[in-house]
């Protein structure tokens, strides 16, 4: 079961992994993975491109608390 992503933890070193819409990710990949994180959605809204997708995750694991986000 995947868990939201705004519980993952900003470890200093991880792998990103991403699947398409259609068919995700495989058994072996899904094997060896330590965990699944998912991007809660509102206003039923199904699902994101990659593009996107891999965009929010990299914004969450490459922020810092205290960090500004802007310039």
């Amino acid at each position: 079961q995947a868990l939201p992503l705004d519980t993952a933890p900003r470890l200093p070193r991880l792998a990103v992994v991403l699947g398409n819409e259609r068919t995700g990710l495989g058994p072996t990949v899904l094997a060896a993975s330590h965990s699944r994180w998912t991007i809660p959605m509102q206003l039923q809204t199904d699902s994101l491109n990659v593009a996107v997708a891999s965009g929010i995750f990299l914004y969450h694991f490459c922020s810092r608390p205290g960090r500004p986000t802007t310039r």
